[in-house]
């Protein structure tokens, strides 16, 4: 027996894109009616929209407000605290200083010499600790500090020009226990130090009568004179570090804000034909893929013969050609992607099926050409009957075996048979039960013709 059935059945990836190419135009077809269908509702919305455009028209607005009155205050916060940070780093005495080498001038000294008659209480009904006296004392004095002019007091020393607010990051009064003031000064130049220090100390002591008729007569009492000392001061730099991190920050921040207020724009009234142009595109890809789906599910389904490569493989069978024919593009590229043969010269093509004859068909057999199609036009049946009896061949063509009870007969009276079938026409399933038919008249199959 010359048929056998291979074991592999599934249809491959490659004979799914063969499918498809083959379908080429009523894909393209399709995808053109989806597409009109498709932007023929866009433009329906379009032109019955006008209500509905006015909404979202007025809510788009509000928001483009709401937004652009967002970013315009980010925008400003972006830039006081830009313009903040960098008037700071340049102009702060303690981004100037040295942290490796501060330099630091510190002066003590207590209040002293109250009058202990004067507090006294003349009816004898409390005694005023003196504790509390120098206390209230030392209070006038940081109340004073607080209100002094350090920017004027200091134009005449290395910190001139110093806004107040920078000169006490570095200059500091510090109360203690017991009436004890403590005067410090920071910088890089120890003689600049010493002389702030000195011009502070006066400033006190002048301010001192004033104090006093505030208060009670009293004295400064010097318990160390100006020191200046050097020291590595770590956390100062980790300050200065982040300070200089925070301008570009805020620079970053800054440009960011500015730019989405550029990119905010204000929405345009008006209707947009792009609604129909996406329609149209969206339309062409659904035509696209519901004729590719059709077309694939109705192959699966109906089970058709892809090419003579599954013929072949599928069931043993020899090729033994076909006619030329003229074939569309589409088509071309189905059969290319199968890998079949093809004939564009019909002298090639009757040449190639008289040597199948000559090699695989016995001499002065009786041939029956078989078919599972219902009807092959009686020119092509003429011409594969003329080609086949070359060589003294019996040769008769039967369709529709299934149900033609002359086929049968054709077949039982047969030395074999050649099938004739046509590409993406014949079933799979009809080919299978004729060659079971040929089998139970126990006759070879020789080969196949494509028709």
């Amino acid at each position: 027996m010359n048929t056998k059935e291979n074991a592999v059945t599934d249809i491959s990836l490659k004979e799914i894109f063969a499918v498809i190419l083959r379908g080429g135009k009523q894909i393209i077809l399709f995808a053109m009616i989806f597409a009109v269908l498709f932007g023929a509702f866009g433009a329906m919305e379009y032109y019955t929209s006008d209500e509905s455009v006015q909404a979202e028209y007025q809510i788009a607005l509000e928001e483009y407000k709401m937004e652009k009155e967002r970013l315009q205050s980010a925008v400003e916060r972006a830039e006081r605290d830009a313009a903040n940070q960098k008037d700071y780093n340049e102009n702060s005495q303690l981004m100037k200083l040295d942290p490796y080498n501060k330099i630091t001038t510190t002066m003590v000294f207590a209040i002293s010499g109250i009058d202990l008659e004067e507090i006294a209480d003349p009816f004898q009904i409390t005694q005023l600790p003196i504790s509390d006296v120098t206390t209230r004392i030392q209070a006038q004095y940081l109340a004073l500090w607080n209100g002094l002019n350090l920017e004027k007091l200091l134009a005449d020393t290395g910190y001139s020009g110093v806004a107040d607010k920078y000169l006490r990051e570095v200059i500091a009064l510090n109360p203690s226990d017991g009436g004890v003031l403590t005067l410090i000064v920071a910088g890089n130049d120890a003689a600049d130090c010493e002389q702030i220090v000195g011009k502070l100390y006066d400033a006190l002591l002048v301010s001192s009568e004033t104090v006093a008729k505030a208060s009670y007569d009293h004295t400064f009492t010097l318990l160390s004179n100006a020191i200046t000392t050097s020291c590595i001061d770590l956390k100062l730099e980790q300050a200065q570090l982040e300070n200089a991190n925070k301008q570009e920050k805020y620079n970053v921040s800054l440009e960011e804000a500015e730019k989405a207020l550029q990119e905010c724009k204000a929405p345009t009234y008006g209707k947009s034909a792009s609604g129909i142009v996406v329609n149209v595109i969206v339309g062409a890809v659904i035509g696209v893929l519901v004729t590719v789906l059709f077309l694939v599910c109705a192959h699966i389904i109906r089970g058709k013969v892809s090419g003579a490569k599954q013929l072949t493989a599928r069931y043993g069978l020899i090729h033994f050609g076909s006619l030329a024919k003229k074939i569309g593009f589409w088509e071309r590229l189905g059969y290319a992607m199968m890998g079949e043969k093809l004939w564009k010269d019909e002298a090639q093509a009757q040449a190639y099926i008289r040597e199948s004859c000559q090699n695989h068909l016995p001499e002065g057999a009786a041939v029956a050409v078989v078919s599972s199609l219902d009807t092959v036009d009686e020119a092509i049946k003429a011409r594969m009957v003329e080609l086949l009896s070359a060589r003294g061949h019996k040769v008769s063509f039967v369709t529709d075996v299934a149900h033609n009870p002359d086929a049968l007969a054709a077949i039982a009276q047969s030395s074999g048979v050649v099938l004739a079938e046509r590409v993406f026409v014949s079933a799979n399933a009809e080919v299978k039960d004729l060659l079971k038919t040929v089998h139970e008249f126990n006759k070879p199959v020789y080969g196949f013709l494509l028709v």
